[in-house]
């Protein structure tokens, strides 16, 4: 496997982790108002 494949399915995946990380933060700490709201 060639470092640079390696370089950039690392970086994929890193950034699908951090942008799901992400998402589930903002998703979490959105709820309460959204139950507040409806």
């Amino acid at each position: 496997m060639s470092s640079k494949l390696l370089r950039s399915v690392s970086k994929f995946v890193i950034d699908a982790f951090l942008s799901f990380v992400c998402f589930a933060f903002e998703s979490r700490a959105l709820q309460p108002t959204y139950k507040a709201r409806y």
